[in-house]
């Protein structure tokens, strides 16, 4: 029977009787009611039953509009994301464009728990409120047809429910003349979202999902970091039952739960289930990596379980290629990195990669990068120890680790000029595709976790020769200083792996750099002179003059660093004289230089300018041939040798333009700007603008020392 018929038997327009189908009239009056008994012949028995249901509507619309749907709880305890609940709170206020707003983000990080709370500050702004959970996660989601009859049973109880295949149009039908907030959580893709979202009209949807659903259009779309350091202690605050807590224990719980709602709350539990237990008790244990996701678990709160979950719903490459990040030596992969990990071509990995973006299991962070945070990293480092093979891990880290300490090599060759020693095979696929020193210095920056950790294995491993090559390729690079920490020790292996096949010249020149780094990381006098009787004895071995120089030329260096001036002038002027010689233009430059800055301190100033004139002139002659690099430091070493002159004899004007052409060269390159020389060389140029009455210049200077000595 249509519409137009039970109106015309029943005397009922069909208007009313269109709003009592889509629930837009809930409680029509008993006179309509018997009307439509009459019109549809019902008997007394099924009259008496229909005016039965439509009575205890009445009764249910008494209490809130969303009890068959109702929302949860609201957490009691919740900091921060006001950001995200402005933007999303801004986007449901449109009740004209039928708004839709999707909430994603990685497991635990507080998606459901942000809808919630939305959802329950603007209820007032609508009429009905219904929540409903997907499954998105579980073995079989919701159909978008189940779910829209449970939205009309929601919203519109006595609403008839249409067929199946007319049940996504009844629902439009129900919510186009009413304002409704629909909670869809927990969606599993666009396919079951879509038939829900209102096309227009007052209605509005807020959908939570691990996937960023891309494929929905129209819709604002609002992912969840993690918390800030911030936000995470104040959270623990709120929720340790005891208290005051030491602050530093709480950052470091903090920084073990990477800042994930979810594992702070589990850790929080497991403070407050024991009186016993401390913060700290729960952060020494959430400190060994091996078990820190087992530790993560209170109840039937685990974070390893909601890590799962999403790891159950990928296919078997983007599996492999997801634990196998886990290889990684960084939370940060470029998809190079990834795919010899994985041992797939590289378009796969890069759609495994997007596919586990997409999941929200990755950040996309540049074109080429994805960054997994922690807990991810450790629980793929989980999967991937009880799924692969020992033989298959060890394989795939070797022939990434070959392939890094290669292309690090390449890189590092653009700024040592020089190609020595790398094999022409090498050239075939390499990790870096730059063709400038500026791509090298970002490429080398970027993947330096990678190329540390390879040096290490390969050390290890007993892989000396391409150790050595790339860390002789590495050489110039380490002198940009981005990464200050780790050279003392990389060169430490470097030497002791030349050593081990016989490679001398090698072994003193790597020593030689470790002990520049020790002097300049704040000597430790035992280590210094330990590393330096082993570059002594190396250049022994050697038995060649210019390796002889190079000793004389650290060894040079101790001294100076320890004012030990006197005794310091003598190797340095046998470095300098012996490289001179040799035609060894870039080593004699910085050989030089040094021999000029001890005469300098030993008040022989006049001797010093007369060597620094022999610097520049060998500098104006070979500096295209001496790379970039080692020219730009030698220009600018050169000009703070002569600024640092005249600031001892108290020529502040020289003292000003030498430090101005010092700072001039170090800024033509974009990664010299922080070099540890800046920060001297600012020092001399300001206390030269104070003593010549140019104080806001020196201000300037000063400040900029100030930002300097905050960098890492």
């Amino acid at each position: 029977m249509t519409i137009e018929e039970l109106a015309e038997r029943s005397e009922v327009s069909p208007r009313a009787i269109s709003d009592i189908e889509r629930g837009v009239r809930q409680t029509p009056h008993r006179r309509t009611i018997a009307a439509l008994s009459r019109g549809m012949k019902l008997s007394p028995e099924e009259a008496s039953e229909l005016e039965q249901k439509f009575h205890m509507t009445r009764v249910r619309n008494t209490a809130a509009t969303y009890d068959s749907l109702p929302l949860p709880r609201i957490s009691p305890e919740f900091i921060g994301r006001t950001d995200q609940q402005f933007e999303i709170c801004e986007a449901l206020s449109d009740d004209q464009t039928g708004a839709v707003v999707v909430v994603t983000g990685s497991p635990g990080i507080g998606k459901t728990s942000l809808a919630v709370r939305v959802a329950h500050a603007v209820e007032k702004g609508f009429q009905h409120v219904a929540f409903v959970d997907l499954g998105g996660l579980g073995e079989v989601p919701l159909s978008s047809v189940e779910v829209a009859r449970r939205l009309i049973s929601g919203i519109a109880p006595t609403a008839i429910q249409a067929p199946s295949n007319q049940v996504l149009d009844q629902l439009q039908s129900v919510i186009q003349d009413r304002r409704v907030l629909i909670i869809l959580d927990n969606a599993d893709n666009e396919t079951q979202v879509r038939p829900l979202l209102p096309p227009r009209g007052p209605s509005a949807v807020l959908v939570t999902s691990r996937h960023r659903l891309a494929g929905l259009v129209g819709v604002t779309h609002v992912a969840l970091p993690p918390l800030s350091t911030t936000e995470s202690v104040s959270f623990l605050e709120q929720v340790l039952s005891s208290g005051p807590h030491n602050k530093t224990d709480l950052h470091d719980l903090a920084r073990l739960c990477s800042n994930v709602p979810l594992a702070l709350r589990i850790a929080a539990n497991q403070v407050n289930a024991f009186p016993a237990r401390t913060v700290a008790h729960v952060v020494a244990r959430l400190e060994s990596t091996e078990y820190r996701l087992d530790t993560l678990t209170a109840g039937d709160l685990s974070l390893a379980a909601a890590c799962q979950s999403s790891y159950e719903q990928l296919d078997a490459t983007t599996q492999l290629v997801f634990r196998r990040l886990g290889l990684a030596d960084s939370a940060v992969v470029s998809i190079g990195i990834a795919s010899l990990l994985s041992e797939l071509p590289e378009l796969e990995t890069r759609q495994a990669l997007d596919h586990l973006a997409e999941l929200s299991l990755l950040d996309p962070t540049d074109v080429d990068k994805y960054t997994v945070h922690e807990l991810l990293w450790l629980f793929a480092k989980n999967r991937l120890e009880q799924t692969d093979s020992r033989e298959d891990l060890l394989r795939a880290r070797a022939t990434t680790d070959q392939r890094v300490l290669e292309s690090a090599a390449i890189a590092g060759s653009f700024l040592s000029g020089s190609k020595d020693f790398i094999a022409t095979d090498w050239f075939d696929a390499p990790l870096f595709r730059g063709d400038s020193s500026q791509e090298a210095i970002a490429w080398l920056n970027e993947e330096r976790p990678e190329w540390h950790g390879a040096m290490h294995r390969a050390a290890a491993q007993n892989e000396h020769e391409r150790l050595g090559i790339a860390l002789r390729h590495l050489h110039w690079f380490s002198k940009v200083w981005h990464y200050q920490s780790p050279w003392a020790d990389l060169f430490g292996l470097g030497g002791y792996s030349a050593e081990q096949i016989g490679h001398y010249p090698a072994s003193c020149l790597f020593y030689g750099e470790q002990l520049w780094f020790l002097l300049s990381e704040g000597e430790n006098h035992a280590q210094a002179d330990a590393v330096a009787n082993l570059m002594d004895q190396a250049a022994i071995e050697a038995d060649s003059p210019g390796v002889l120089a190079w000793a004389d030329y650290y060894r040079a260096r101790l001294l100076l660093v320890r004012g030990q001036l006197t005794e310091a002038l003598i190797p340095a002027t046998r470095a300098a004289e012996t490289m001179r010689a040799m035609n060894e233009s870039a080593v004699a430059l910085f050989a030089l230089q040094q021999q000029a800055e001890v005469l300098i301190l030993l008040g022989r100033i006049e001797e010093g300018l007369e060597v620094l004139r022999e610097s520049r002139a060998l500098f104006l002659t070979h500096q295209e041939s001496i790379g970039a690099l080692a020219a730009t430091l030698a220009h600018a070493n050169g000009a703070r040798l002569i600024a640092q002159t005249n600031r001892e004899t108290g020529n502040w004007k020289a003292t000003i333009e030498a430090s101005t052409i010092a700072l001039s060269a170090l800024n033509k390159f974009d990664y010299l700007p922080t070099h540890p020389l800046m920060a001297v060389i600012l020092t001399f140029r300001a206390i030269a603008y104070e003593e010549d009455g140019q104080i806001s210049e020196a201000m300037v200077d000063r400040s900029r020392i100030r930002e300097l000595s905050e960098l890492p």
